[in-house]
């Protein structure tokens, strides 16, 4: 999606979110050099959740920058999610400026690497697949 021009990638859940997939999203904005936000489901005490799914509802959404900076979380009270609409702003314009910076590019127009897989055909130029028939990337 980010070689398609996408900014801002947005993941509705309802899963348990741990610290880890904090990380992660982190991780992924910054690879994708794009915003992320990972929206979970919280359950309320007027909205009965199944014993089945108790633990899909715990919150802890969370939203990162390009640089992979956690900007925004769902709130908690102890160990208890708080149900609720939490913003977070991004500036889209310094995103845009940092694509154009030479790291942005690096990410944001990536190049084949045949030679990590050699997929080299005989006379010097890259193959269309490698050694074990699999096809290498359209970019």
């Amino acid at each position: 999606m980010m070689l398609a021009g996408a900014e801002l990638f947005l993941a509705p859940t309802a899963c348990t979110i741990s610290p880890i997939d904090h990380d992660i999203m982190s991780v992924r904005s910054r690879e994708n050099a794009a915003a992320a936000v990972l929206v979970n489901f919280v359950a309320n005490a007027s909205t009965p959740v199944p014993p089945a799914h108790i633990n899909s509802a715990n919150g802890n959404s969370v939203a990162t920058d390009w640089l992979g900076n956690v900007v925004a979380t769902g709130q908690t009270a102890g160990n208890t999610a708080v149900e609720g609409a939490f913003l977070a702003s991004f500036d889209i314009g310094k995103l845009r400026e940092f694509r154009r910076s030479a790291r942005g590019q690096v990410l944001t127009k990536p190049r084949r690497h045949p030679e990590i897989c050699q997929l080299w055909k005989p006379n010097g130029t890259a193959a269309d697949s490698g050694p074990w028939g699999r096809m290498t990337a359209p970019f």
